[in-house]
Parts: structure tokens; sequence; C-alpha cells
């Protein structure tokens, strides 16, 4: 009767397999924070170009110096929080290295730990074969053997 395959290091696997789709969603949830950062800027940019639009059609219309001022202090604002939006990307774009390089480890690892599995299976059923190989040079020998 052929032994059953028992991979002693079954629960390691699982658990770095574990591990593994935790740090995976850590990185989309990096990736999805740096991508609405990026529409946050996005969205800013496109605030401050459709400011300077209105004020090109407003100096069509008349110069006010009140207008002026008014669109001055929004584009400051928005500048500024511009400004802020980026410091944050380049956090969140620091972060997402940070964790994609904890991801690539965490592969690593449980990949090593899978061919070691594969290695294990190879070896067993190898072994399976030479035991069979032996049962049955055994069984050749009894049965045709020669006596003297």
């Amino acid at each position: 009767m052929p032994k059953k395959f028992k991979f002693k290091l079954a629960s390691v696997l699982r658990y770095r397999q574990i591990l593994k789709d935790s740090q995976e969603a850590k990185l989309m949830q990096a990736a999805r924070a740096c991508q609405e950062t990026e529409a946050l800027i996005q969205t800013l940019d496109d605030q401050k170009h459709a400011t300077y639009q209105a004020m090109i059609e407003n100096l069509q219309q008349g110069f006010s110096l009140v207008d002026k001022v008014n669109q001055d202090s929004f584009n400051h604002m928005v500048l500024a929080e511009k400004s802020k939006e980026q410091s944050r990307l380049a956090k969140r774009k620091r972060a997402h290295d940070y964790e994609n390089a904890k991801y690539i480890s965490l592969s690593r690892s449980h990949l090593i730990v899978d061919k070691l599995k594969d290695k294990a299976i190879d070896l067993h059923h190898k072994a399976l074969l030479e035991e069979e190989n032996k049962l049955i040079d055994d069984l050749v020998s009894t049965r045709f053997r020669v006596k003297d």
C-alpha cells in the first residue's frame, strides 16, 4: 500500500498565503489612495484653468478690480490646496512603494515554500516509484528463481 503524501510545512504555506493576500489588499488600497489624490490634483488644475478662462472672459467685458482680487485669492487658495495634495501624493507614493516591497518579499517567501512543496512531492513520487520497482524486482526474482 503506497504511503499517502503529507507536506509537513502545509500550515506554513497557508500562513504565508494569508500574509501575501493581506499584503496584496494593502497594496491595492495604497494604489487606490494614490489614484484618488492624483484625481483631486487634476480637479484642482481644472478649477484653476476654468478660473483663468473666466478671468479672460471678464477682461473682455471690462476690468473690475474686485473681480481680479477675488480671482487672485481663489487662485492662491487652489495653489495652496494643490501643494498640500502634491505633498500628500508624495507620501502616498512612498507608502505604495513600501507596501509593494513588502508584497514582493512575501511573494518570494511564499514561492520558496511552494517550491519546497513541489520538491517534496517529486521526492515522494520518486520514493513510491523506487518502492514499487523494488517490489516488482522481488516478485520477479522469487517467481523465476533458478535453483542451482
